[in-house]
């Protein structure tokens, strides 16, 4: 938080602000699959904690309202990217200075962010375990009694434009967002155009997120925490109170554009002598295929070795090839297999040759040993470093809880092991190979 001065209205012990309450459990279950427990309470509140010692002494936490991006009404999609500032905004109570300097009297080291997600708007955090409660105070204190006064409106004014140059003025950055637009649209698309930065006000935030700050929460907390202490600190602040309405789950679904023969072209400022080039291959949604995930990723440390081994794709240091496998749970329609590339743009058809030999190498096999146990050993070492990240589990827990049947997508750690070169090569054959990409390349206007 920024230093600022304080007002008089500072609380010394801000923990203590009276939030109503506390809330009563109303059921309790056991996910032994994913090591958790859910609480129900009576005010409609819903917690998942699991406990872990990945970071003693640590906790991170997830509290989700509403249905965000999905339920947003069109003609406020254009000030989405805006909410990532709303806790600049205070509370209408507090200030961001006031809260600020408490924070610095009081030795609290809690946080706040917020993000716009597919189904849900998401006040977020991370804090000591001692801390939880606190933590928690601060978050119900946002939601419920948002600051969304004309500071916010400045500060909207002010930042909007310094996003948008700094988009502009990073070529993976522009890339990126071209992208997400043609993949997933605007609704869906986390870095803003500039034209949606400048026609955002700010006064469109109470509209997009008072109603849904003002529902039940649904909140993950994992971390060095017992059940216990979670389920009292969530009944003294989230859950406190008087019953809350229960949001209203609505179907995220984007309908994949239709690939295009020629690649789309999307200048930027500038002259470097490069530009980003992609291919994107339509996947099937996760639901019915939670292994499908691990695959792709193999499948993707795979391609993307093979490209980095070879010279002529590695354009520079800095911007080395990146093949994904995108599979967004909750998004119906937005998985995508990408692989971008920092090429001249005068190689375009060159690189789309020597990607489609590649591919085609691969889905008809065999693949050779070594480079595959480089690619499962990749997707290994990432998941590893997944489970023991409370983030991580924090993220995946909140799917579980608003959308228990994405809790079979979440695949075990051992099942990468189990992931064959012949299962790679059908992946390949299956969904990239004699199917038709959508191409698009991102030019700094100097095409040869």
């Amino acid at each position: 938080m920024a230093q600022t001065p304080a007002s008089a209205s500072v609380p010394d012990e801000f923990p203590h602000v009276n939030f109503g309450d506390p809330a009563r459990v109303a059921t309790t279950t056991v996910d032994a699959a994913h090591g958790a427990t859910i609480v129900t309470f009576t005010t409609g509140a819903r917690l998942i904690v699991k406990s872990t010692r990945s970071t003693p002494g640590q906790v991170a936490v997830i509290a989700s309202f509403g249905a965000g991006r999905s339920g947003v009404p069109d003609h406020l999609v254009h000030a989405l990217w805006a909410t990532t500032l709303m806790p600049l905004g205070g509370t209408t109570k507090l200030s961001y200075a006031d809260l600020d300097q408490w924070q610095k009297i009081s030795g609290h080291p809690v946080n706040v962010t917020f993000v716009a997600g597919v189904s849900a708007f998401q006040l977020q955090g991370d804090a000591p375990s001692s801390e939880l409660r606190t933590e928690l105070a601060l978050l119900t204190a946002y939601a419920r009694d948002p600051g969304f006064g004309p500071e916010m409106s400045e500060k909207i004014a002010m930042v909007g434009p310094m996003i948008a140059t700094q988009i502009e003025g990073d070529p993976a950055a522009e890339f990126a967002r071209a992208a997400q637009h043609v993949i997933v649209g605007p609704r869906y698309q986390e870095l803003p155009e500039r034209a949606d930065i400048a026609a955002t006000t700010g006064k469109e935030l109470p509209d997009l997120l008072k109603a849904s700050l003002a529902m039940a929460a649904d909140v993950a907390v994992v971390g060095d925490i017992s059940v216990e202490d979670a389920i009292r600190a969530m009944s003294q602040t989230l859950a406190a109170g008087e019953h809350r309405p229960t949001a209203q789950r609505v179907r995220a679904l984007v309908t994949p554009p239709t690939p295009w023969r020629e690649p789309i072209i999307l200048e930027q400022r500038g002259a470097e002598g490069y530009a980003w080039f992609g291919e994107y291959w339509r996947l099937p949604d996760e639901g019915g295929k939670p292994r499908l995930s691990l695959v792709a990723a193999v499948a993707a440390a795979l391609v993307e070795d093979r490209l980095r081994s070879e010279a002529t794709f590695t354009t520079s240091p800095e911007a080395p090839p990146v093949v994904s496998a995108s599979k967004p749970l909750e998004l119906a329609g937005g998985a995508a297999f990408g692989i971008a590339i920092r090429i001249p743009p005068s190689s375009v058809t060159t690189t789309r040759n020597r990607i489609a030999h590649i591919v085609g190498e691969l889905a008809r096999g065999p693949i050779a040993s070594e480079p595959f146990k480089r690619a499962r050993l990749a997707v290994t070492a990432s998941r590893t470093a997944n489970q023991s990240s409370n983030a991580w589990w924090a993220r995946q827990l909140t799917l579980v809880l608003r959308a228990p049947r994405m809790a079979q997508a979440i695949p075990l750690e051992s099942d990468v092991t189990s992931i064959t070169p012949a299962a790679v090569s059908r992946f390949l054959k299956t969904y990239l190979l004699d199917h038709r990409a959508l191409v698009f390349f991102v030019d700094r206007g100097n095409r040869e």
